[in-house]
């Protein structure tokens, strides 16, 4: 029997694209809402987006658990401590200053990757990506000169780790180990380690991991659920419509939607500098997700074509 395919139109998907990156720039907002430690939050994020993602292979492959690679299950593993760090020290920095703050270091992100990038796989960098990078990382700390944020090192250090960690991790996920993986699978599993790995230390959380009022646990399973489950699989459900390009350039909204959920819900309006300082962040990100992704283009035409019936 042939297999079906379906095809969306182009104006459907970027729909569902902008929305996974709303679910994306909401999450920054449980770092205020969810009365708990960093820690609890991000391991409750990644244990229910666990369950409903373990749910979602179960659906799609008609089997329990995947075939054992012990390979891939060392890099899922180291991954899944990344994920793991990375929420962490992100919820850290939206509970010291602002739900902005902590999305703009996440995105900060990029401009890590641009440096380390053409070290790790040997390629000769670009000047003007170089440029770029360092013109953001001004941004950042224009960003953290704002009137409304106290920029102590402490605050500085989860920053940096958060930023940092999410680097490693995107590279590591584009590494030749990871890049012909399923993406849904591989998500999975690292969400498994990750909460795995952090489950030691939620119990020393300030807050009791395993009894949380019905409030803070509704908010939890919505934080795993809607911010974390459905938004990543809507994300890998559109790249199979969209150019690497475009997706990349839609996350740049996440820092605009985190700003905007912060005035809406908890008054947290930023400043001129910060403003300022975040533009350049957000313009910088894109031009380097921009033309550090264009030449995939052509093999996105051609994967595309090929999944034509």
């Amino acid at each position: 029997m042939a297999k079906i395919v379906r095809h969306f139109s182009q104006s459907s998907v970027l729909v569902a694209l902008n929305f996974a990156i709303l679910m994306w720039g909401l999450s920054g907002v449980f770092g205020k809402w969810v009365e708990a430690d960093a820690y609890n939050i991000a391991f409750w994020r990644m244990a229910v987006a666990f369950i409903f993602m373990a749910f979602l292979f179960f659906i799609r492959r008609k089997k329990l658990l995947p075939d054992f690679d012990k390979k891939k299950a060392l890099i899922n593993l180291i991954c899944g401590g990344l994920l793991a760090i990375h929420w962490f020290s992100f919820f850290t920095v939206i509970q010291m200053s602002t739900i902005g703050l902590g999305i703009i270091f996440h995105a900060s992100f990029v401009f890590m990757v641009a440096i380390f990038e053409p070290i790790i796989f040997r390629f000769k960098p670009k000047i003007w990506l170089l440029i770029s990078a360092l013109i953001g990382s001004g941004g950042l700390i224009f960003t953290l000169c704002s009137n409304t944020i106290e920029a102590t090192p402490v605050l500085w250090g989860y920053g940096i780790i958060t930023a940092l960690s999410y680097a490693i991790l995107s590279l590591i996920n584009r590494s030749r180990f990871l890049v012909n993986e399923d993406p849904f699978d591989s998500m999975s599993a690292q969400l498994f380690y990750g909460a795995l790995l952090f489950l030691p230390f939620s119990l020393f959380g300030s807050t009791d991991l395993f009894t949380p009022s019905t409030d803070m646990l509704g908010r939890l399973l919505l934080l795993g659920l809607f911010a974390t489950a459905i938004g990543h699989s809507v994300y890998f459900w559109s790249l199979r419509y969209v150019s690497a390009t475009k997706a990349s350039l839609f996350t740049l909204l996440e820092p605009v939607y985190g700003i905007a959920f912060g005035m809406l819900l908890f008054k947290e309006y930023p400043d001129q500098t910060m403003m300022m300082g975040a533009s350049i962040v957000i313009i910088t990100a894109g031009i380097i997700s921009l033309f550090s992704t264009v030449l995939t283009d052509e093999n996105d035409e051609i994967l595309n074509e090929t999944e034509k019936p």
